[in-house]
């Protein structure tokens, strides 16, 4: 068989084709990264970083149909080959890394899901800055499997930072919004009733200036309404704190 004179410009055909699939939320972008792979593989002279990209791809390509299991046997080897090869901080560290913080998070492991959530935003955080938005996401997505696991003051802490650092970079677009709310409920859920309803105020401010979102914008009221009520009641020695858990998911759940 007659060998290609541009390997290379085949493979990143597949990839350009690829890419278009995995916007699409295609099926047929797994195959089509999986060819990718094996063509980088057959090259003379193997790049290193095209055929880390296509393995990171088809991991995340079996994470998007729900074969969880399958992407962490592709995507944990591959980070180990990535962290030897460039580094902690690199984006062939922290893509995979995003990928498996998704597949244990739907597994319901949240510690290994916080873990790579961690590594992903220590390793955007160097190679973008703590105010880009991969950073926040990461660090957002971290505080949120610290908060799956119960572990409220350090969900809380991870939250101060994706809402300070959501606010400075991108003002009161729903982003913002989405991070004070998120904040609000982790203030809640450790029954800091009186830090959470500013928070809850800014929420709805930021959600009322985008009509598409009216909905979030009433729950936030709903939220900062039941907040004064158990701030009141705390200070008058009668929390029903017990419940608060239950009560705050409940609040947010009526928005969907």
């Amino acid at each position: 068989m007659k060998r290609s004179k541009n390997p290379r410009g085949r493979i990143q055909s597949l990839i350009e084709k690829a890419k278009a699939q995995s916007s699409e939320n295609s099926p047929d972008a797994l195959n089509t990264w999986t060819r990718a792979t094996f063509l980088s593989l057959q090259l003379v002279s193997p790049d290193f970083g095209l055929t880390q990209y296509c393995i990171n791809n088809v991991g995340k390509s079996l994470v998007d149909q729900g074969d969880y299991e399958r992407a962490i046997g592709v995507l944990e080897p591959a980070l180990e080959k990535a962290r030897e090869t460039v580094g902690l901080a690199h984006p062939l560290v922290e893509h995979p890394c995003q990928s498996l913080g998704r597949a244990y998070d739907a597994l319901g492991d949240y510690a290994k899901s916080q873990k790579y959530w961690d590594a992903a935003a220590c390793s955007a955080e160097s190679t973008r800055g703590i105010y880009h938005a991969s950073t926040i996401f990461c660090l957002s997505k971290k505080a949120r499997a610290l908060r799956s696991q119960g572990l409220h003051e350090e969900a809380l802490t991870a939250y101060c930072k994706v809402w300070g650092r959501t606010q400075f970079a991108f003002g009161n677009d729903l982003r913002t919004a989405f991070a004070a709310r998120e904040l609000a409920a982790c203030y809640c859920q450790l029954g800091r009733f009186e830090e959470a309803i500013p928070i809850w105020q800014h929420a709805k401010h930021c959600f009322d200036e985008h009509p598409r979102y009216h909905k979030y914008a009433r729950n936030m009221k709903r939220c900062l309404s039941w907040s004064r009520n158990q701030a009141w009641q705390s200070r008058h020695a009668c929390s029903n704190a017990g419940r608060t858990d239950e009560v705050v998911s409940s609040l947010l759940a009526c928005e969907n």
